[in-house]
């Protein structure tokens, strides 16, 4: 390893670190102690012939395990290369380091001043004229640019500490610099009312309300009131009070609405609350089965309504139908929206001619696969042209209540004609009992 460059008379420290070859930790005996006396090494000029070199003398380091150094004095070294050799032995293994170092002579670091300007010691004996010239070393146009600074300092500057008087007029816009005077460099108050000149005060005063200003801002005024309306603004009579009105049935009536609107009845909480009691008395009415003829549902837009309670089992008797006595296969399905696939319907029952116990039945319930085919069916009498439609609780569980979905039933036939036999709308309502078992 080569240990640097120095100059004769400085210091060369050799360094060594010993560690056991089997582990790798610090070189220590049994018995914990260090043993600096078998770290040795000598060092010697590289010449054309080698000599007798020169011992060193290793001592321990900062009392570090297994670290040692020694120094190499340079004072009166030939120039030129030098080795070193640190030998060592490690748990009976016998162990050689080499290194080297360059030492160079300080008269080859002398100066050589013999091509210095001699016109040097002449500098002092420049003319002004000189010295202002950008022919000369001082850079004369440098020169001239720093007079012209030093030339705008006041001819008597006010001691350090002590404030400075400025002359009228002194401070314009053109000598401050773009956003240098900010809030953050104001302290707070101080500027106060004596310290603005009256001609300032009126200045701020005619930019904050012109006549002209105040024109718009009487404008803009009377057009948001027209756009508002002419709310009486007492009491209850204010944007506030018909905002309450139209949200809460415990407001008080604003008198400017006029007409027979009472929030009791009328406003936004009393009609949910009726939407509920009206689910209720859907819920409460007697069962009752379809008996317009399917065919008319069909033809006439309003269709049949269906309504299909959650959590029980539900039945419906679809009649009057026309069913092809060469039926194979009839759906019934509920969707959200028409375009929807089929497997994305709400429900979807199927039945066959003759019957298929591996795929009639549920196929399809809340948009997902149903696993349990049986509990949903129809039950279909061609000649009596009715289809009765049956879900279990187990089923109509996982419902989610909904308005306004629609319903069809289609028939295949062995012909492959398909037929649309009746269509309408169905709800989907819940019950306040959920538990099935």
């Amino acid at each position: 390893m080569n240990l640097g460059t120095f100059i004769a008379g400085q210091t060369v420290w050799v360094t060594v670190c010993c560690h056991r070859p089997a582990t790798g930790e610090e070189w220590v005996t049994a018995s914990g102690e260090e043993y600096a006396g078998t770290v040795t090494g000598y060092y010697q000029r590289m010449t054309g012939a080698p000599g007798a070199g020169t011992a060193l003398s290793f001592s321990q380091f900062n009392s570090e395990t297994g670290v040692y150094y020694a120094p190499i004095d340079t004072t009166g070294f030939t120039k030129g290369s030098y080795a070193v050799l640190v030998e060592a032995t490690v748990d009976g293994v016998a162990i050689n380091v080499m290194h080297t170092f360059t030492v160079l002579d300080p008269a080859d670091f002398k100066a050589d001043v013999t091509n210095l300007d001699v016109a040097v010691s002449t500098r002092s004996t420049l003319t002004q004229a000189q010295v202002l010239s950008d022919a000369t070393p001082f850079a004369g146009a440098n020169v001239a640019a720093i007079k012209a600074k030093t030339d705008n300092l006041p001819a008597s500057p006010a001691a350090v500490g002590s404030a400075m008087t400025l002359a009228d007029g002194a401070i314009t816009a053109a000598v401050i610099a773009t956003g240098a005077v900010d809030a953050d460099a104001i302290a707070a108050d101080a500027i106060g009312a004596s310290e603005l000149a009256a001609d300032a005060v009126t200045e701020i005063q005619n930019g904050l309300a012109t006549s002209a200003n105040q024109t718009t801002i009487l404008a803009n005024q009377t057009t948001l009131l027209a756009r508002i309306g002419a709310f009486t603004g007492t009491g209850v009579n204010t944007i506030l009070g018909f905002l309450k009105a139209l949200a809460s049935k415990a407001a008080t009536l604003p008198s400017d609405i006029g007409g027979t609107f009472t929030p009791t009845t009328d406003s936004l909480e009393a009609l949910q609350e009726n939407e509920e009691e009206i689910d209720a008395d859907v819920w409460a009415y007697t069962t009752r089965t379809l008996t317009q003829a399917a065919a008319s549902v069909v033809s006439a837009v309003t269709g049949s309504s269906l309504t299909i309670t959650a959590y029980v089992d539900y039945s419906a008797t679809l009649t009057g139908l026309t069913i092809p006595s060469t039926w194979t296969k009839m759906w019934f399905t509920v969707k959200l929206e028409e375009e929807d696939a089929d497997s994305e319907s709400i429900i979807q029952i199927q039945v066959s001619n003759p019957a298929d116990a591996t795929n009639d039945g549920l196929l399809y319930l809340e948009g997902a696969a149903y696993a349990t085919k049986t509990d949903g069916s129809l039950t279909v009498n061609q000649s009596g042209g009715t289809v009765a439609i049956a879900l279990k609780a187990a089923a109509t569980d996982g419902l989610t209540r909904r308005r306004k979905l629609g319903y069809d039933v289609k028939v295949l036939t062995s012909a492959g004609a398909r037929t649309q036999l009746t269509l309408g709308s169905c709800d989907v309502v819940l019950t306040e009992t959920h538990a099935l078992s």
